[in-house]
């Protein structure tokens, strides 16, 4: 039975999602907690054969149907040929390219998608080359300056020798911001992900003909996906870099994109709805609570602040695999940015220290997503 299939009824997506939870323990089970541990130890060599294949375009260079030799392969790619024999023979290991016959190397489903799939490319490109190097060096950091709040004060900076951030390196990057936005396109098409999350689960008819400023949206996917259902809906889409940015011709005229820091003064005023989707986990305490303040010039009574981000599960209250994926994000936001995932009380409290007149109105996590829909109204 297809994947499509097993997941159509809510009882096969439910067994899905048990299975899924039950094989971390079953592996433990079957090769104990000693090789276990080991084997989490070797996860960076997988980052060694994904890097190799980014960096030279190996899947480039294999024909999408048929074969190729290692011989011709190393001379396209400019490898040593030993070398890149090693490399790919161990990236098939993980099923990414195949050897249908002795030397011949042929692509599987995980290797066509580096081709046929930018957004996937761009995505192995900043994570071999730019997250895990700085990853190295996060215990270095949090050794260095403990409880750190500072988004300079990270890995990143140890990693280069200067004082920089995550964003800073990654706009210095060779394939550049654009490339970025390809590679974040992968998470937001990751399960429980998507747009419609949001759209489907916050009463978006009750603003009416009303404005939503969406902060830090990026190439705008989301305010896309609220203004074909919301067809009232008017949307200013903010973040340091819009250029470039495309829109579906009906949208054009409701949907404009404006260059803004969100620490600094809202300039959109009276606006119905601030929305922040998975935007505010980047950062640090001190500087979450200055892009709601950031906001109160702005805000006229009862405007909405609309937080779409991680609402942390306590231990063992949830399931495994969602938990897991959780404290991975919770990992990375603070290893590259001294952010972090947080809680629905911290969530609040981030409210209560911004001003006491953001009026705290709880939030819920719709089924099936990984992201919380969090509410605050302004009540002066």
């Amino acid at each position: 039975m297809s994947l499509e299939l097993l997941t159509e009824e809510k009882s096969g997506q439910t067994a899905r999602l048990d299975l899924i939870d039950m094989i971390p323990d079953l592996q433990r089970a079957l090769i104990g907690e000693q090789a276990t541990l080991r084997n989490m130890t070797w996860s960076p060599v997988n980052l060694v054969t994904l890097q190799a294949i980014n960096r030279f375009k190996v899947a480039q260079h294999v024909p999408i149907d048929g074969s190729i030799s290692y011989k011709e392969l190393s001379a396209l790619c400019s490898v040593n040929e030993s070398q890149l024999r090693r490399l790919i023979r161990h990236a098939m290991t993980n099923r990414i390219f195949c050897e249908p016959e002795k030397d011949q190397v042929m692509h599987t489903a995980a290797s066509k998608l580096l081709v046929e799939d930018p957004r996937m490319d761009a995505w192995v490109f900043f994570l071999t080359d730019y997250f895990w190097p700085a990853t190295a060096r996060s215990v270095d950091a949090f050794q260095k300056w403990p409880g750190s709040q500072n988004p300079k004060e990270v890995g990143v900076s140890l990693q280069y020798g200067r004082d920089t951030t995550w964003f800073a390196e990654i706009a210095r990057a060779d394939r550049g911001i654009e490339s970025f936005r390809q590679a974040m396109e992968i998470v937001n098409d990751g399960e429980g992900w998507q747009d419609s999350y949001l759209v489907d689960n916050y009463p978006w008819g009750e603003i009416n003909n009303g404005v939503v400023v969406d902060i830090g949206g990026s190439n705008g996917h989301t305010s896309v996906a609220i203004a074909g259902a919301c067809p009232k809906l008017q949307f200013v889409v903010q973040d340091l870099h819009t250029e470039g940015n495309h829109l579906p011709e009906l949208l054009k005229t409701r949907i404009k994109f404006i260059n803004h820091d969100m620490l600094t003064s809202q300039p959109i005023k009276n606006a119905d709805v601030y929305l922040f989707r998975a935007v505010l986990h980047n950062h640090p305490d001190t500087i979450v609570v200055k892009a709601l303040q950031s906001l109160i010039p702005a805000l006229k009574p009862n405007s909405k602040i609309i937080i779409q981000d991680f609402g942390l599960t306590d231990p063992g209250q949830g399931r495994l695999a969602d938990e897991s994926y959780e404290r991975m994000m919770d990992i990375m936001m603070m290893s590259l940015m001294n952010g972090k995932e947080r809680g629905l009380e911290e969530w609040k409290a981030l409210f209560e220290q911004a001003d006491p007149r953001f009026a705290w109105n709880g939030g819920t996590r719709p089924d099936g997503s990984r992201l919380w829909i969090i509410e605050s109204t302004w009540e002066p």
